[in-house]
């Protein structure tokens, strides 16, 4: 599982 890609993503969705 790539955590970096759903820290990621999840940065994007807070930064939202």
């Amino acid at each position: 599982m790539d955590l970096s890609l759903h820290i990621y993503i999840s940065r994007i969705l807070i930064r939202w």
